[in-house]
């Protein structure tokens, strides 16, 4: 074999390597933990969607939300 091939060879198993263990790293992360901590923001984005709210209506559903989201988070 020549120094190609064995060049060619390491350098895949390096990058397999790398893929595996970023697979593991992000399957790691909480699926739930994640949702919660970006559900204000999906939250606001679904409302807005479907009524038009005013500014006090606004700062009323970002208080509830985050009022809501310290119970569950912590």
């Amino acid at each position: 074999m020549d120094q190609c091939g064995r060049s060619f060879k390491a350098s895949t198993g390096r990058v397999v390597a790398l893929v595996l263990i970023l697979a593991f790293l992000v399957t790691g992360c909480s699926s739930t933990r994640l949702a919660y901590r970006y559900a204000d923001w999906g939250i606001v984005w679904w409302v807005e969607d479907f009524v038009t709210l005013t500014q006090p209506q606004k700062q009323q559903l970002n208080a509830d939300i985050e009022s809501l989201n310290n119970a569950h988070r912590y």
